[in-house]
């Protein structure tokens, strides 16, 4: 089970560049065909197609990445699981309304270079409203795609943690209060200027007494890796790593903080990550 989810999670990151290109392709499409009364196979043989469809298909392909973007950067800052409220009038704002008007700009542009008055034609009356459906669809997917991951990544950390029962966890300071977090819920730890903070889904971070040392001996080494000798992660959180400086390694993270793996480590870190 734990492999399984382990993969499901792993596919659910943002690494979705082919479909990001498969879908603006088929929006670029849908708006040429949209009022045509040819067959598809006849419609994409007549004359001028080819350059129509990669001219909408880069207008819908930046807007998808634009919208990707977006997401990403609210799912770091303002998660689902945290003030819902404020979360979705964001995505409603950059996610939606930005993306609206610049597409709409777009087509403008798009008419005004051939010269063709753009309300003289039917796209303000049947292409752009499919194209508002194209812009909403894509804010759902990334919003439930985001959900998806934070539900499994709730499934796999839980999965993973062995030796600690579901009562266990870090002892930790919430002001002035001790409260206990469970495992599954942290993402990583830094020892910064003499103070331990384990930082939770969500963002949230909390003052710990103990050591990373201390932490790094009674978490899971299967789910946790102690990157540097300031540093824990935990393998949930990372995507994936690139060459960085001295021979480091910079890891792609869900979460908005730089993580490198030191020279000394960077052999038995890929081992831990890639393995099954």
């Amino acid at each position: 089970m734990r492999k399984i989810v382990g993969k499901i999670v792993g596919k659910l990151g943002y690494r979705d560049w082919m479909t990001r290109v498969i879908l603006s392709l088929v929006a670029a499409h849908y708006v040429l065909a949209i009022n045509e009364p040819e067959p598809f196979f006849e419609f994409i043989q007549l004359p001028g197609y080819p350059a129509l469809l990669l001219q909408n298909w880069l207008m819908a392909f930046f807007i998808i990445n634009f919208i990707y973007t977006v997401s990403e950067r609210l799912n770091s800052r303002f998660p689902l699981t945290g003030n819902l409220a404020i979360r979705i009038l964001l995505q409603i704002i950059f996610g939606f309304l930005v993306p609206s008007i610049v597409l709409f700009l777009l087509a403008y542009l798009f008419f005004w270079i051939n010269d063709v008055d753009m309300m003289a034609t039917s796209y303000a009356k049947l292409e752009w409203w499919f194209s508002i459906l194209f812009l909403i669809l894509v804010n759902c997917y990334y919003v439930i795609r985001h959900l998806m991951r934070y539900i499994l990544f709730q499934k796999s950390g839980q999965d993973e943690v062995s030796g600690m029962g579901s009562s266990e966890g870090i002892m930790v300071k919430d002001g002035n209060e001790l409260i206990r977090i469970p495992v599954s819920d942290v993402t990583h730890i830094h020892h910064v200027l003499d103070t331990t903070l384990v930082y939770v889904l969500g963002g949230k971070q909390y003052l710990t007494d103990k050591t990373v040392t201390a932490l790094a001996d009674e978490l899971n080494p299967r789910q946790f890796y102690k990157i540097h000798r300031s540093q824990i992660i935990n393998r949930n959180i990372v995507q994936g790593y690139s060459p960085a400086s001295s021979n480091r390694l910079k890891l792609k993270t869900r979460v908005q903080e730089e993580f490198y793996v030191s020279q000394r480590s960077r052999a038995d870190f890929k081992k831990w990550w890639e393995r099954e």
